[in-house]
């Protein structure tokens, strides 16, 4: 085992680089075009120069050589996905598959000569070396190009100084390719792997991260822990291939690129397919409310516009103001209804900001239910019963009588001209959280299965004027006071919605 000299601590220290650029993408590129395989393409280059210190530091080691031939002819086809993808660039699908396998094919033949002599004995020809400089000028050479072609489309500064960056870190890229061949071949010509990997590899994540960086979005504290992080685990491995084994340091580098991949896999994939699938909803929910806010003013506005012909006729034809009265009613009232409309909208679509306080609910339920049966049928009995053990809640009054009133003004309806509603408060727990729950129980007919999966989307009611916002702008009351709303059918008939609220804590 030699000393660790000035060269081989080059390639660590540049193993370090490559490992702090993959997680800096990881962690701040995940929206950006071309970031999954510009971690990938920064792993591959943390491999490689790890490859590179240990040939030198094991004076040569076959295996250890045939492992880094095998790593160097990854980053090509990696940095062809990320120009296509950073650049835009539609490559036809057989071209494309037809270029890949090409790679991998010569990927897979280096491997191999770890295990088989036949293509161990070719890699270590100038066979291999003609291949792989066959292979990589043209395909840096077409990445320049690529870079060019999309700078000549750009307009924008800030885009093209990205564009720029890329072709700073392909031009890098291929001079590594050249001075690590021809030294290969025993030329005269000094290797700028260490130095020329990590240009390369900054560059190209310079350029993906350009945009953050410019608008301040990145902590430098961020920054500065994930290069001390890298260091730190280069220096870990520095001592065991020091004073271990080589292999153990390896291998603990390798499962920490392994980690950071799946780290990457994760962030830039899965993460970025959820939020695809969150924003889909949230339009799928902009447009249903939209249509529904354009459905409950559509109707309003075809009444006033029909009142207002009938009492342009009427004056037209000189007759009794009787009846232009009852229009202008007419259009009055249905614009009461719009305002209602849009107030209910409103609601539902700020977000309640409740000024908490200690107090009392069994006051609150009582003015809420003596509101209710003003005007309710003789037929109707609306019941309520309160346990005198009732806890102090923190609540706004307002809100959540807003919230209650909703409840019972549903259940009241449901019932119709005849039936019973009852309101039961008593103290419940919800796991280990203590609290109130208030029960709401109608003997209405139920809801059927359609009704009960729509009843917290806004503007979805079977009611003929109803605005199907109730139920949505309750359920935010109840849980911006940190409580839950549950609506089912009863075994004996009618609903049951149990209104939970948490108790107010010491303090």
């Amino acid at each position: 085992m030699k000393p660790i000299d000035f060269e081989t601590a080059l390639y660590l220290a540049s193993a370090a680089g490559s490992l702090f650029l993959a997680a800096l993408v990881s962690l701040h590129a995940r929206h950006v075009r071309g970031a999954v395989p510009l971690v990938f393409l920064n792993l591959s280059l943390l491999l490689w120069d790890t490859g590179e210190a240990m040939i030198h530091l094991t004076n040569g080691n076959d295996t250890w050589r045939h492992l880094t031939f095998t790593i160097v002819t990854i980053p090509l086809p990696l940095l062809l996905q990320f120009l296509f993808s950073f650049c835009q660039y539609r490559l036809a699908r057989r071209w494309r598959a037809a270029l890949f396998a090409g790679l991998g094919l010569f990927t897979l033949v280096t491997a191999l000569s770890l295990v088989e002599p036949t293509f161990r004995a070719f890699v270590e020809g100038s066979g291999w070396n003609l291949v792989f400089l066959g292979l990589s000028l043209p395909t840096l050479s077409w990445a320049i190009w690529l870079v060019l072609q999309r700078r000549r489309q750009l307009r924008s500064a800030s885009e093209r100084g990205a564009i720029g960056l890329l072709g700073v870190g392909v031009g890098a890229g291929l001079l590594i390719s050249l001075s690590e061949l021809l030294h290969g071949m025993d030329l005269p010509v000094p290797q700028l792997g260490s130095l020329g990997s990590f240009i390369f590899a900054a560059a190209l994540t310079a350029a993906v991260l350009r945009p953050q960086i410019l608008e301040a979005e990145m902590p430098l504290w961020r920054v500065l822990a994930l290069l001390l992080a890298a260091g730190a685990a280069v220096t870990v491995n520095l001592w065991l291939i020091a004073h271990r084994t080589p292999h153990q340091g390896f291998a603990i580098l390798a499962a920490g690129g392994l980690s950071l991949a799946l780290l990457a896999l994760y962030r830039l994939l899965v993460l970025r397919w959820y939020e695809g699938v969150m924003h889909r909803r949230h339009l799928a929910s902009i447009g249903a409310m939209a249509a529904g806010v354009a459905h409950e003013i559509r109707n309003p506005l075809t009444a006033i516009k029909s009142a207002a012909q009938l009492v342009a006729r009427e004056l037209s034809l000189g007759q009794g103001s009787q009846t232009c009265s009852e229009y202008l009613q007419l259009v009055v009232s249905e614009a009461d209804r719009l305002n209602r409309v849009v107030e209910g909208f409103l609601s539902y679509a700020r977000p309640p900001r409740p000024r908490l306080r200690s107090l009392a609910l069994a006051p609150i339920i009582q003015n809420v239910v003596g509101l209710q049966r003003i005007g309710l049928s003789p037929r109707v009995v609306l019941s309520e019963d309160l346990a005198p053990t009732l806890p102090p809640l923190r609540m706004d009054p307002d809100l959540l009588k807003q919230a209650l009133l909703n409840v019972l003004k549903n259940a009241v309806e449901a019932v119709g001209e005849a039936g019973t509603v009852a309101v039961k408060a008593q103290p419940a727990r919800r796991g280990r959280r203590p609290g109130v729950s208030v029960e709401i129980d109608d003997s209405g007919p139920g809801l059927a299965p359609e009704q009960a999966s729509q009843l917290f989307q806004p503007f979805c009611t079977s009611k003929p004027n109803g605005s199907g916002l109730g139920l949505a702008i309750t359920r935010r009351i109840l849980e911006a006071h940190g409580g839950s709303i549950e609506v089912a059918n009863r075994e004996v008939g009618g609903v049951r919605v149990t209104l939970w609220l948490p108790k107010a804590t010491a303090g």
